[in-house]
């Protein structure tokens, strides 16, 4: 029997659950190994001129950097919970990139109960992130009842040089 015929044969005849589970381990290492390879690309490592990547002295570490991305949160912040809570509109959220207005410019119902509430910014802390010019702003902030909930910003270096909220996430 050829290699071909035998291996449609094979395929042709249903998973045992001791195949399946043999087949769910391999698919399931392989991922790991996978997201292990992809994980371990860190500064500093070789890359594919096999040269060590050059690691920056960033200016994202810098305690000034961090307390401007703040002060860019802060003012993000203020615009956002207005419009998230229903009292403003869009436009006048600041320091935003044009990706994260254009999310928040789509049409939305604000329940009434929901724009009762007055959000209040309780807490901000700014932290380096990954890329050299990002700052990870975590925000906590209390709509005045019951609920204290956290935010996280991405704030990034524009070309033009301007700091600018590039993501919001639940955090």
């Amino acid at each position: 029997m050829s290699t071909p015929a035998w291996l449609a044969r094979i395929l042709d005849q249903p998973l045992t659950d001791r195949d399946r589970r043999a087949a769910l381990t391999v698919v399931s290492l392989v991922l790991v190994v996978v997201a292990l390879l992809l994980g371990a690309k860190t500064p500093g490592t070789a890359t594919a001129g096999g040269s060590p990547a050059p690691r920056h002295h960033a200016e994202g570490r810098s305690p000034d950097y961090l307390q401007r991305a703040g002060s860019v949160a802060r003012r993000f912040l203020r615009g956002y919970l207005a419009v998230i809570y229903g009292h403003a509109p869009a436009h006048v959220v600041a320091d935003a990139t044009p990706g994260v207005l254009a999310a928040l410019s789509e049409s939305r119902r604000v329940p009434p109960e929901l724009s009762r509430l007055d959000p209040r910014i309780v807490a901000v802390s700014a932290a380096p992130a990954g890329d050299h010019s990002e700052v990870t702003v975590t925000a906590t902030v209390s709509d005045g009842e019951v609920v204290t909930y956290k935010l996280r910003l991405a704030v990034a270096r524009q070309r033009d040089r301007r700091l600018l909220v590039a993501k919001v996430s639940e955090g």
